[in-house]
């Protein structure tokens, strides 16, 4: 992926065990199966925003830190 940091909601009429698992195993990407109703897509994409967000935060803290102990080395 070149932008990890962006969530990722794909929707499909067709799916296979395989196909979801290898979806989902990389990260921040949501599978949404056809045909789904409108309080479905709803939760789904607060669920992936909402993990978005937060690990976008992490990340943002993770590197003040990082370079906040550059500065005192």
């Amino acid at each position: 992926r070149q932008r990890p940091d962006l969530p990722v909601l794909l929707v499909s009429g067709y799916d296979t065990e395989a196909m979801v698992d290898s979806i989902v195993a990389m990260g921040g990407v949501r599978f949404l199966h056809k045909p789904y109703e409108v309080g479905q897509l709803a939760q789904t994409l607060q669920d992936l925003l909402a993990t978005s967000t937060s690990q976008r935060v992490l990340e943002s803290e993770s590197l003040r830190v990082k370079r906040s102990n550059s500065l005192t080395i």
